[in-house]
């Protein structure tokens, strides 16, 4: 076991927030195979679990995402618009990427009739088997509504998922390239492009606007209020900058020793 602990503090691919993860998992193990008397001691309750820095995430802005959002619009061949619409449902809900691929024809379908009492409303089952809800924009279901009008066109459409692929769904890494590439029509730097980013933004620019730490976790599906409360130190930072750039006072010292 401490074989295994070394092994994974060593694995540059784990950053220590996955390595603590992973630690507390087997001393929760062992803890109840222990108290279940399958065991006669937990070998690693001494185990100290590593320490992590919570990094704050670097997020686009609001303007860039808008310019990023109608660079996408504009693109009418058929892939243009499938990555249209998968930028309008990531940053319309905050989902991870798993979840907007893993996503069926069928589930999109229902979500958009217009006689579906909860027209726009979208189960998803996140991490841990959780359900929540999500609620597309009216922008998102447009662009879903004309994907789905063209899609026929792309290769393996006959596949149940709505962002279909070779292997059934729309490969993460193809459409991480396909972002990139947008990043760089767009005139944006690609390293502040991806979809966890996209997902990074979403939450931040709602907090931004003024909605609630518990509504945006609901929104993401934490399970705990503390994974919600990083994007307030991104918020913070962006308040802090805003000061800097803009405060009376420091653009008249500026004025002063000009």
């Amino acid at each position: 076991m401490l074989e295994y602990i070394h092994r994974i503090s060593s694995n540059h691919s784990l950053n220590s927030r996955s390595v603590a993860r992973r630690v507390s998992a087997l001393r929760q193990l062992y803890q109840f195979l222990l108290q279940e008397g399958y065991i006669a001691h937990n070998p690693i309750s001494e185990i100290a679990i590593p320490k992590y820095s919570s990094s704050i995430p670097q997020v686009i802005g609001i303007k860039e995402m808008h310019q990023f959002i109608e660079v996408a619009k504009k693109d009418t061949c058929v892939k243009g618009i499938r990555l249209y619409a998968l930028l309008e449902l990531l940053y319309s809900t905050g989902m991870r990427i798993s979840e907007a691929l893993s996503l069926l024809v069928v589930d999109i379908n229902s979500v958009l009739q217009e006689t579906s009492e909860q027209k726009g409303a979208l189960i998803l089952q996140g991490k841990g088997e959780r359900d929540r809800i999500v609620f597309l924009t009216q922008e998102a279901q447009n662009a879903l509504i004309l994907y789905l009008s063209v899609r026929s066109k792309l290769p393996w459409s006959n596949s149940p998922y709505i962002f279909s692929g070779k292997k059934g769904f729309w490969p993460r890494q193809s459409v991480g390239r396909a972002l990139k590439a947008l990043a760089l029509k767009a005139n944006i730097d690609p390293k502040h492009i991806s979809p966890h980013k996209i997902r990074h933004g979403f939450a931040t620019h709602l907090l931004e606007q003024g909605v609630d730490l518990f509504t945006i976790k609901s929104f993401l599906g934490h399970q705990d209020i503390s994974t919600t409360q990083i994007y307030t130190q991104v918020t913070q930072r962006r308040l802090s900058q805003v000061l800097k750039e803009h405060h009376p006072l420091n653009n008249f010292h500026l004025e002063v020793v000009a």
